[in-house]
């Protein structure tokens, strides 16, 4: 089992910070420079073991940068390896927590970007909220 931290990890170009969500489902958000752009990745685990939608919303100094609606077991990215499914189309892990996984770039702006991204469950009304500022 791995230990989440809540204190930023600071390295060069990238940043990541960890923690609970409001009913006890982990974040995990991470930031990383890349010439002029700003590479976000932002996660969950869902502990509670119910399939639902995620709403989610990052913003930049306040100003919206993505916003998305998505199933848990998902990804939204680069990568969608995350989504398994079985021979007749079941989702594999539908046993196992539930993980929403987002990638996206944003322009790195002048001076410092404050990054907030924010996850609110569509059944439960959980929410992760993680912030990273990157100088």
């Amino acid at each position: 089992m791995t230990t989440l931290s809540t204190l930023p990890m600071v390295n060069a170009n990238v940043l990541q910070k960890s923690g609970r969500c409001s009913q006890g489902s982990r974040w995990f958000l991470s930031l990383e420079r890349d010439n002029s752009m700003i590479d976000i990745d932002f996660e969950a685990e869902n502990t509670v073991l119910e399939k639902q939608n995620w709403n989610i919303v990052i913003r930049n100094n306040n100003k919206v940068v993505f916003r998305k609606t998505v199933a848990a077991g998902t990804s939204f990215g680069e990568d969608n390896s995350n989504n398994v499914q079985d021979d007749e189309g079941n989702d594999e892990n539908d046993d196992t927590v539930y993980i929403f996984d987002i990638s996206t770039d944003i322009v790195n702006t002048r001076g410092q970007d404050r990054v907030v991204a924010r996850a609110t469950a569509s059944k439960t009304g959980e929410v992760c909220t993680g912030t990273l500022v990157l100088r």
